[in-house]
């Protein structure tokens, strides 16, 4: 996985972390498509509830479930303050692992 931050002196950041999945004719898209609903989309989300509401970490924050012919990905974004980034990191990865 390639990891790229850039630093600046800003008020806002935008935070998108990225994984390949698989492709459009795969099975698996239909749970994965249910998870993805769980986990980002929407103000009941449980990434939208634990990073905004909960613990005020980001002022957006969703995930996106995306296939193609042969591969797919699936993503999570966010707009939020530098400052709030690695406790925002932190709190996706956890929220991450618990749907897991």
């Amino acid at each position: 996985m390639k990891d790229t931050t850039v630093y600046k002196d800003i008020q806002q950041a935008q935070l998108a972390i990225g994984w390949k999945t698989f492709g459009v004719t795969d099975k698996r898209k239909y749970a994965a498509t249910v998870i993805d609903g769980i986990l980002g989309r929407g103000m009941s989300s449980r990434l939208f509830q634990e990073v905004r509401e909960k613990r005020g970490l980001s002022y957006d924050i969703s995930s996106r479930m995306q296939f193609f012919q042969d591969a797919g990905m699936f993503t999570v974004t966010a707009g939020l303050d530098p400052a709030k980034a690695k406790d925002a990191l932190a709190t996706i990865d956890r929220e991450l692992k618990r749907i897991c």
